[in-house]
């Protein structure tokens, strides 16, 4: 093939591609020496011209000089990409080489019950980088599932991992624990990639925090809000999860705290608000809602009873490609 030979134009080809594609220059020295032997650019070293190393390399330059292509879960071509969209865990391949663009989304936190907290949404990471050919394992988050008895926490999300990435599910909803040796006697929010709302019941339990976000710098993720508590009131709220937009609300006298806001997926050709945090539960909200839209967390129930919560919605991941022209 033509990259066998050196100085001839398909080698010369190859390594202006691959070079370029990587967002550099053809370094000095990529070229034959009088000693019959060729720079290797890349690996910073020397390879004798016609040796299986010498081949070996020019075709994996050759390959990665191919355009990237993708597939994968489901195959999208809005106008001027080529979408990948997973919503289970499975696989990206990739063909060629160059820039892949991500939307990943983990999954939601599931709502509690008893002036619950909602739960609070998957952390979102956006961004591109440069891929070469293989085949890349897309773990999808599962949605944290409401705790069906009372005095009893739900689930937080899962977390969505691909290409080195991890994004963070969502925090679980605060739920009323009883004070130890029978419950921990906290009914603080969940941590997560959004934190939940903190949970509220009556008179006897304590104000009580939203969780934290755990989302790394560049991921999005907020905050659950607190409870609404008072000693001369038996009519407490729950706060709400955190979304991947903004902080969850906190509660107020028989108000619950809403969800946090979520935010516009940023794919080609999807029109969608992803991971939204859940309401909390009191007086004004007590029919709980499951997240809707992926990533977002499950609304708190107002009733201290064994009646399950809104689960939270699983993750999904977008990567995209600009279509050949």
């Amino acid at each position: 093939m033509g990259v066998d030979k050196p100085g001839s134009r398909a080698w010369t080809n190859v390594l202006k591609a691959v070079f370029l594609r990587r967002g550099g220059v053809i370094p000095k020295g990529s070229g034959v020496s009088l000693g019959g032997e060729i720079h290797d650019g890349l690996l910073g070293r020397r390879v004798r011209i016609g040796s299986r190393a010498y081949l070996r390399r020019m075709r994996e330059l050759a390959a990665e000089a191919a355009p990237l292509d993708i597939a994968g879960g489901t195959i999208t071509t809005p106008t001027g990409y080529k979408v990948a969209t997973l919503t289970s865990s499975g696989t990206l391949t990739v063909t060629g080489s160059g820039w892949l663009y991500y939307e990943m989304v983990a999954g939601g936190g599931g709502g509690a019950i008893g002036r619950g907290g909602g739960g609070g949404a998957g952390e979102i990471k956006r961004g591109s980088m440069f891929l070469t050919a293989g085949t890349y394992a897309v773990s999808i988050g599962e949605a944290g599932l409401s705790a069906t008895a009372f005095q009893s926490p739900s689930a937080p999300g899962g977390d969505t991992t691909a290409l080195g990435l991890t994004c963070k599910g969502g925090g679980r909803g605060g739920y009323y624990s009883a004070p130890p040796p029978g419950g921990d006697g906290t009914m603080d929010g969940g941590p997560g990639g959004s934190g939940g709302g903190a949970g509220g019941l009556d008179a006897l339990a304590p104000a009580a925090s939203g969780g934290a976000s755990l989302a790394a710098a560049g991921g999005l993720g907020y905050p659950g809000g607190a409870n609404w508590w008072d000693a001369t009131s038996t009519e407490q709220a729950g706060g709400g999860g955190g979304g991947a937009g903004g902080p969850g609300g906190n509660a107020a006298e028989n108000t619950a705290g809403l969800g946090g806001v979520g935010v516009a997926s940023t794919c080609p050709g999807v029109s969608a608000i992803y991971a939204k945090g859940g309401t909390g539960g009191a007086l004004d909200h007590q029919i709980p809602a499951d997240g809707l839209t992926p990533g977002s967390g499950g609304d708190g129930r107002n009733a201290a009873a064994n009646i399950r919560a809104g689960n939270g919605a699983k993750g999904i991941s977008h990567f995209w490609i600009e279509a050949a022209a």
